[in-house]
Formats: structure tokens, sequence, C-alpha cells
């Protein structure tokens, strides 16, 4: 698999390459839909926290494959409202204070990388995602199985 970061108007977007296949990645109408043909690690239901800055949590069933967070409305996965390349992000657990009203909260943070040539690069414009799980065990796994991917560790290392 070959992994190309391209800053763009304050912006990243991470082109993959899957079976052959080039995605772009980003929010609603630029968001990559999955190729089918890439493995899934997990897959699930989290809440969200909306982005309009009223701290809404929306309900949305999430996909991570290839290196990358999906986000539906519904479990039918129909149609992408989002996507995050995880290699531009860290997974770091929400303090109580952060998130007050939800428990089981992580966040999806901007990172500071680029790894052809393993330099420190800040992506600007690159917002943070706030979810949280129903349960601690859920929390858990997302975290776990999202910071590999973060971090590219090989998908078989997950299920360890």
């Amino acid at each position: 698999m070959t992994t190309y970061f391209k800053p763009i108007d304050k912006s990243a977007i991470i082109h993959v390459q899957c079976h052959e296949k080039v995605q772009e990645f980003g929010k609603r109408c630029q968001a990559a839909k999955r190729d089918p043909n890439c493995p899934v690690v997990i897959r699930g239901w989290l809440y969200k926290r909306d982005s309009t800055g009223l701290k809404l949590w929306k309900r949305r069933w999430f996909v991570l494959s290839n290196y990358c967070l999906y986000y539906y409305k519904d479990s039918r996965e129909e149609s992408v409202l989002g996507s995050i390349p995880l290699p531009s992000y860290r997974i770091l657990y929400c303090s109580p204070r952060e998130c007050r009203n939800r428990k089981y909260a992580f966040k999806v943070r901007a990172n500071v990388l680029w790894i052809s040539l393993n330099l420190n690069v800040v992506h600007q414009g690159m917002r943070p995602y706030i979810m949280s799980a129903e349960t601690q065990e859920d929390m858990l796994g997302w975290v776990r199985a999202l910071s590999q991917s973060a971090s590219m560790e090989a998908d078989d290392i997950i299920n360890r």
C-alpha cells in the first residue's frame, strides 16, 4: 500500500491506493466511498459530537478500513457522511472536563506527522473529532483499533 500526504488550502487530503484504486478523503461531498474490497477492522455505533459548536451528539455508524475511519447515518453504509484519514490524526482519551455529559469519550485530533520523510509538519485546518461509545469495553476497543491505524500498524496486529 502506498500513502501520499499533500496539504491543500489549510487541510490535508490523503490518497490511499488499495487494490489499484486511488481514493480521495474529506467531509460530506469530498468524503471517500469505502472500497468494499479492503478488509474492515472494526465497525459499530458511536456518538460523534457535532461540529457546529452546539455540543450536540449524533449517533453514527462507523467503519474502520484501510487506515481510514468512515461514518454513516446508519448501518446500511449506503452514503458516507465523512471520512477521517487516521495517519493524519492521533487518538486521545477525553478528560471529564472536555466531555462532562458523556462517559467513554475519546477524541481524534490532528497529528503532527509526515510519514514519507519522518518530519514533523502541522496539518492546518483539520478539526478534531470527539466521540463516545456506549460502554467502556467498546471505547477501549475503538481507541485501540484507531490508534493502531493512526500509527499505520498492520491490520493483523489489531486482531492479536
